[in-house]
């Protein structure tokens, strides 16, 4: 903005008179410390959590408790494949392969200077923040 409004009448008092709240503060700040982080020290890497609801019926539910109990203190390996809308989650238990269809799929990601958010919430609201300013500036000194 500075380099294509900084000779406008009355951009850079406009400019100089913009003070990002707490909120937009933070926000700035953490996606500053991502932008640096990943040009200087290491790529991009998300924690990934997901969740899934899933409706079993009484024959599976037995077959699942046994298993797992068959099973405990070994890690499963569970492939989540599909939509989040149409997905199925496959893992194999004591030599038994379940194929369960799921009710609903809840996929987060998350940054280190943003941990208690997901990051595409993050993206949503950075984007929403730079876009406002971008907006008011081009309708006040676009002639």
């Amino acid at each position: 903005m500075k380099n294509e409004y900084g000779k406008v009448g009355g951009w850079k008092a406009w400019y100089d008179g913009k003070r990002p709240s707490e909120e937009e503060t933070a926000l700035l700040r953490g996606t500053n410390q991502i932008r640096v982080r990943t040009e200087k020290i290491e790529p991009l890497k998300t924690d990934s959590t997901f969740a899934v609801g899933i409706k079993l019926n009484n024959d599976t539910l037995e077959n699942l408790s046994s298993s797992l109990a068959e099973a405990k203190g070994k890690k499963i390996p569970v492939k989540l494949s599909g939509t989040t809308s149409n997905a199925v989650l496959e893992f194999e238990i004591a030599g038994q392969h379940f194929a369960l269809p799921t009710t609903e799929v809840l996929v987060e990601r998350r940054l280190a200077e943003f941990p208690d958010k997901n990051i595409l919430k993050i993206c949503e609201h950075y984007y929403r923040t730079i876009a406002t300013i971008v907006d008011e500036c081009g309708k006040k000194f676009d002639a």
